[in-house]
């Protein structure tokens, strides 16, 4: 049997993976290069900063950096689809990109 104590750290582990699980890019990289230059897999790991981790202020001014230093987002996709073709994950990158920038622009 476990104690109470257990069972608590046993709740939490389940909230942790759960958060992992949200989004789960594992940094692969498949997906890359995008044809027009977006770093995937940097915006979803600032994600899981934000998310998994609890570094908002540090996802944000990453993200912002990535911005500034002319990081493609979101915004210059062209819809063509290679990148969920090519990920192991089956992840709904697109989808996901746009979720993930909307969070990270408005914490």
């Amino acid at each position: 049997m476990l104690s109470k104590e257990e069972w608590t750290q046993l709740g939490d582990a389940v909230e942790q993976l759960k958060k992992f699980s949200e989004l789960y890019c594992t940094g692969c990289s498949y997906c890359q290069p995008c044809p027009v230059g977006i770093n995937i897999p940097h915006i979803f790991n600032l994600y899981t900063y934000h998310n998994v981790y609890g570094l908002t202020d540090y996802a944000k001014s990453e993200m912002n950096k990535y911005k500034a230093e002319a990081g493609k987002t979101i915004e210059n996709c062209k819809n063509c689809g290679l990148c969920e073709k090519k990920c192991p994950q089956k992840l709904k990158i697109r989808e996901e990109l746009s979720r993930v920038e909307g969070i990270l622009a408005a914490v």
